[in-house]
């Protein structure tokens, strides 16, 4: 087993890709770190039921994404709002809990997400983590940016003064890890593209590691 002192393991986007999770958890198990993820866990791919289940189980602390947030406004029973969310991905999320969609209404599924336990995961999440001199969002703090902006945002992330910034939101085909500055750990695995964690020191701020499953 790799010892690490003082270090975190970071995990990309996941967007409900299971197989991939479970095989890149088993790998970063090897390091014996407390595991983190950026957010957008869910939507887009087909298991996210599945995966937020196995971050429950192996305590797999988040923040959350413009996915775990356009979710919750989709349940609050407006329904542009679920059909904003339903377009952009959720619909894989929705039928990975309901496999008849005949006559279920948006209560209905919120109902179900309040009983398995998830939807109250997802409502629970932070919009950041700071740890030592590590700063972790979905999409990164910017210049005059807002809580919302933590979670969605395409700008280039703040310079934070003796922090390493982590995130994901913006998808590439490499980790993009400027040193002293950030790092971009989502990999677009949902899309064909590796699932890509990194481990990280926090008193330093540099990243030490890195594992990923799936192929660049």
């Amino acid at each position: 087993m790799k010892k690490y002192k003082n270090c975190i393991a970071v995990i990309g986007d996941i967007h409900g890709c299971i197989k991939e999770l479970t095989e890149l958890y088993e790998k970063l198990s090897e390091f014996d770190v407390p595991v983190y993820s950026v957010g957008d866990f869910i939507d887009r791919g087909e298991h996210s039921q599945e995966v937020i289940d196995f971050m429950v189980e192996k305590k797999i602390k988040a923040v959350t994404g413009n996915h775990e947030a356009w979710f919750l406004e989709a349940m609050t029973e407006d329904v542009e709002r679920f059909k904003n969310w339903i377009h952009c991905g959720g619909g894989p999320t929705l039928r990975s809990y309901v496999s008849n969609l005949e006559g279920l209404t948006v209560k209905g599924y919120r109902d179900i997400m309040i009983k398995t336990g998830h939807y109250d995961f997802i409502a629970s999440l932070p919009m950041k983590f700071e740890i030592n001199n590590v700063f972790i969002s979905h999409a990164g703090k910017v210049e005059g940016g807002d809580d919302a902006s933590l979670y969605f945002n395409y700008r280039e992330p703040e310079k934070i003064k003796g922090k390493l910034q982590v995130f994901g939101h913006k998808p590439k085909d490499n980790l993009v890890y400027e040193k002293g500055w950030y790092a971009n750990v989502d990999t677009g695995c949902v899309y064909g593209n590796a699932l890509t964690a990194v481990i990280v020191d926090t008193v330093n701020g540099e990243i030490v590691d890195q594992v990923a499953v799936g192929s660049y």
